[in-house]
């Protein structure tokens, strides 16, 4: 038996009503719970039950090769790899630097760093700068000492040759951060976090950041090794981006062998259910309505049927070969 759930209905079946009464069993068992949250509805459970609701925050410190590739949206790129490479040693530096001095504006520090990376080959690292190109040189030193003197001298020769290719790695990294909160590193994740992608569309809209974020969760989770619950809104229309797809797919196998369950909600059903136990509500679209009845063998006719007569709060549990239950809440 598959350990997550679908939860489908069109809008108004009382579907986040359902999930917040789960999320709040969960919670009071003691496992950890994170929504991502596309409507905004759940910053009120956050606050019942003493989490942490906010917009998604970019961990720069903490992501590995995979993350950073989906959340600068290098992963859409064709051989990324070179370009992955800057990324990485760009984050090792920008990171040790944040170790030895205080930076109070983080986004305009990466700015300057950025740029720095791109004019390598023209930078003295020895010579003493005005403070506001200060982070230039402590930049290039923290590299310098990162990554030792011939991979630095190599970058150097490469600053000149692939100027184009650095520019725009740098170039992804920064849209990321000015579309999202930018921090070094995440606190603990509390017994509830929000995840709140209602304050901008265009994160949702592109759904870069939303991938590389879905991926360091589930990372995260796994290595806490605490039972928990990862829920994520509008699962059917965030798997239409073939990547978004292939990462939601991902967990869905991963997750369950480290005590994970997945709720993935949507109005429509979509090729995931099939590995999931479902809770369905009120779906008028016929095709929908047999997609879904298709799944409960034992009565395909009649939950077809009753699917688009159910009222708010009334689901269809289905589950493989069990019998179909009329659930209300």
């Amino acid at each position: 038996m598959s350990p997550h759930l679908s939860v489908v209905g069109m809008t108004g079946a009382g579907k986040t009503t359902l999930v917040k009464l789960l999320l709040e069993q969960a919670v009071r068992r003691g496992l950890g719970v994170v929504v991502f949250d596309v409507h905004g509805e759940y910053d009120d459970l956050a606050q019942r039950l003493g989490g942490v609701a906010g917009p998604p925050k970019i961990p720069l410190c903490e992501l590995s090769d995979q993350e950073l590739l989906a959340i600068t949206g290098l992963l859409r790129v064709q051989s990324p790899i070179r370009m992955m490479r800057y990324l990485r040693f760009f984050a090792r530096a920008f990171c040790a630097l944040a170790k030895k001095i205080e930076i109070r504006d983080l986004p305009a520090a990466l700015q300057r760093a950025a740029d720095a990376m791109i004019m390598l080959d023209t930078i003295n690292p020895t010579k003493t700068l005005d403070n506001r190109e200060n982070i230039v040189t402590e930049f290039v030193n923290a590299l310098k000492e990162e990554v030792g003197n011939t991979v630095y001298n190599s970058l150097k020769e490469m600053a000149k040759k692939d100027e184009e290719r650095i520019a725009a790695a740098m170039m992804y990294l920064l849209w990321a951060v000015s579309a999202a909160q930018v921090v070094l590193y995440n606190e603990e994740l509390p017994p509830i976090y929000i995840v709140n992608l209602f304050a901008s569309k265009e994160i949702f809209m592109t759904s870069d950041i939303t991938v590389g974020m879905l991926s360091y969760t589930v990372r995260r989770m796994i290595e806490r090794r605490q039972e928990a619950v990862l829920v994520v809104e509008e699962a059917a229309k965030l798997m239409e981006d073939e990547t978004m797809s292939r990462v939601i797919n991902m967990a869905l196998a991963q997750t369950r062998k480290f005590g994970i369950r997945m709720v993935l909600i949507s109005q429509k059903p979509g090729d995931y259910v099939m590995n999931t136990r479902i809770l369905a509500g009120r779906i008028q679209n016929t095709t929908w309505a047999r997609e879904l009845a298709s799944l409960a063998p034992q009565m395909p006719g009649e939950v077809a049927r009753l699917l688009p007569l159910l009222r708010k709060g009334e689901f269809v549990y289905i589950d493989g070969d069990v019998v179909p239950l009329r659930v209300v809440i």
